[in-house]
């Protein structure tokens, strides 16, 4: 008899064989880092719905980064002041791709397993690159259609 999980007044007898052979869940880091990172498993509406927003929120932000750095880099030249220099400039154009290469990875990433969770195919997440037509269908129809109830063949149902 295997000693009882923390927090969990059933006895091993009482939970189910999927439940103790459902791998340990780690810490708020590591969940973060699978949501955002791993293609595998699946993602709810309500998910979904929050890190769209929030890639929204980081992509006008990187948007609004720009926009400072070149009007500082416009008001150096207007007052004279030395210009950056070249490698000053590149790494900031260097940080800046890393962010966006960043959001744009995490953003398929949550949509493939968007898809995962109405049992279709990640291979759906390639209609956003469609030009607005393709973006907004594929926002509405994430955002919209419920998930499969219980498991899938890309997982269990998302919490």
């Amino acid at each position: 008899m295997q000693p009882p999980v923390f927090g969990d007044k059933r006895s091993s007898y009482q939970r189910t064989f999927a439940e103790l052979a459902e791998p340990p869940k780690g810490d708020w880091a590591d969940r973060l880092v699978s949501f955002l990172f791993s293609a595998k498993g699946r993602v709810s509406r309500k998910s979904f719905r929050r890190a769209r927003l929030g890639f929204v929120l980081a992509y006008a932000s990187l948007y609004l980064l720009i926009f400072q750095l070149q009007h500082d880099a416009q008001a150096r030249l207007a007052h004279s002041v030395t210009a950056p220099s070249a490698a000053y400039v590149l790494s900031e154009l260097a940080a800046l791709l890393l962010a966006f290469g960043l959001i744009f990875w995490t953003g398929v990433v949550v949509t493939v397993k968007r898809w995962h969770d109405v049992d279709r195919s990640g291979l759906w997440a390639l209609l956003g690159f469609i030009p607005f037509i393709g973006w907004i269908g594929q926002t509405i129809v994430c955002s919209l259609i419920n998930g499969t109830r219980g498991p899938n063949r890309y997982g269990p149902a998302p919490r």
